[in-house]
């Protein structure tokens, strides 16, 4: 009899497979999230990470990150931001809506928020409220244009954010909650892209 194995499963393990010897462990601490590049490997928690991508926005002269992830344990991709302000903050994304209803939203009630700088939604039990708004540019490497993109923050219980993107597609908006960045362990810092 013939075992079938999951193409997930292998998937998982090719990426596993394919990685390059990780950092001594005396080493790691050297690095935080802000040293990991495309093809470097994490661990949030005890959860361990590929990372596919880096990316970054732009806002005048503020910049931040957004770290594209395969989980190796479930095979699911996910994102983690960053960004420095007075110190390091870390956001994982827990979750991705499809549309601004499955989040309670409106185009009409994005634009209120704007105007009058204020305003709550409540998915999911809990109730998030405006923080930020503006436009950025996005970049996804190096001598990239970049593309115009607004962005709503909203922030929830417990430091929990809510990201609202208009795209010229469309919009995304996704949950995520933050990480103390000293819970994230540099395995493997990775490949080059510029940022």
């Amino acid at each position: 009899m013939e075992t079938v194995i999951d193409p997930a499963v292998v998937k998982r393990f090719e990426a596993v497979s394919a990685l390059p010897p990780l950092l001594p462990e005396d080493q790691r601490r050297n690095h935080s999230i802000t040293d990991v590049r495309p093809g470097g490997c994490i661990t949030v928690g005890a959860t361990p990470y590929r990372v596919l991508e880096r990316y970054w926005y732009t806002e005048d002269s503020y910049v931040w990150y957004e770290v594209q992830l395969y989980n190796l344990a479930t095979g699911e991709i996910t994102y983690l931001e960053w960004e420095i302000d007075d110190e390091l903050e870390v956001f994982i994304e827990s979750e991705r809506l499809s549309n601004l209803a499955d989040a309670n939203l409106t185009p009409s009630k994005l634009t209120e928020m704007d105007d009058e700088e204020t305003g709550t939604v409540t998915y999911n039990g809990n109730t998030y409220s405006y923080d930020d708004s503006g436009i950025a540019t996005f970049y996804r490497k190096e001598g990239d244009p970049g593309q115009e993109v607004k962005y709503w923050d909203l922030v929830g219980p417990s430091g929990m954010l809510m990201g609202v993107e208009k795209w010229d597609d469309g919009y995304t908006i996704s949950i995520s909650i933050p990480v103390n960045p000293l819970s994230i362990q540099v395995l493997l810092v990775g490949g080059t892209n510029a940022n």
